[in-house]
């Protein structure tokens, strides 16, 4: 009996500890799915971050591309800038030789020709100088000799004109005497221009001395280039615009 109550006893005994190692147990398992939640938690967390730190790592290496392709296309500039620069350089010393070599020739060609010119020109001043010389000796002598033919032509010219301006008087007494005046108190028909026939004569052409036209008839006869009087066609040295008193 005292077997069974000693057993019982430890049964007992053994059933309490065994409930109490559950209970321990049954807490741990609690606090550890407790700690479970809170790791599960954190792993979350510490995944959302890592994504966080993977998307600015990817923008990133994509700001980085993007950079490198800009500093590539910036060195690839630069090099044909330099290469076009180089170019550049090469054809202007090239065209700077050129051009100083023709200017060389252009300045030995144009001292060449200066030099021809200066003998061409000194030639002819001992040519003209010669010339005067000759010419100079040729008016002595016929001064001395009494023949120059200028004087005789003058001369000869002066008779000529003489005889025009008779001629011409003569004929202007004529026409006064012959005609009448128009009826309307106007010009006196034998005043009137030759040409306009309504303006007065005004113009006497010298040597002739006649005066047929008035004086825009005039204006126009010689800016036609008209040098003949139109009366008796002798050349016209002088044109003189008079004006009469009427009575």
């Amino acid at each position: 009996m005292e077997a069974a109550k000693l057993r019982a006893a430890e049964s007992a005994a053994s059933c309490q500890e065994v409930s109490k190692r559950e209970k321990t147990t049954l807490m741990k398992f609690q606090s550890w799915e407790k700690q479970k939640t809170i790791f599960q938690e954190e792993l979350s967390t510490e995944k959302w971050k890592l994504m966080q730190m993977q998307q600015k790592l990817q923008q990133a290496k994509d700001v980085k591309d993007q950079v490198e392709a800009k500093l590539n296309q910036e060195e690839k500039a630069k090099t044909e800038l330099l290469t076009q620069a180089s170019s550049f350089r090469k054809e202007r010393e090239q065209i700077e030789v050129s051009t100083q070599s023709k200017e060389d020739m252009i300045k030995l060609r144009a001292e060449s020709n200066l030099q021809k010119y200066k003998d061409d020109i000194e030639k002819l001043e001992k040519d003209i100088s010669q010339l005067r010389l000759k010419t100079d000796s040729s008016k002595i002598a016929a001064l001395r000799r009494g023949i120059d033919g200028s004087y005789a032509s003058k001369l000869t010219d002066l008779r000529d004109s003489l005889a025009l301006k008779d001629s011409a008087i003569s004929y202007i007494s004529r026409m006064v005497i012959s005609t009448d005046l128009t009826g309307n108190g106007g010009v006196k028909r034998e005043r009137e221009c030759v040409m306009c026939l309504s303006e007065e004569m005004s113009v006497v052409f010298l040597p002739c001395a006649h005066q047929v036209v008035c004086t825009m008839c005039n204006e126009l006869h010689e800016k036609q280039g008209m040098k003949d009087c139109p009366s008796c066609r002798s050349p016209i040295q002088r044109r003189v615009c008079v004006r009469y008193a009427h009575t």
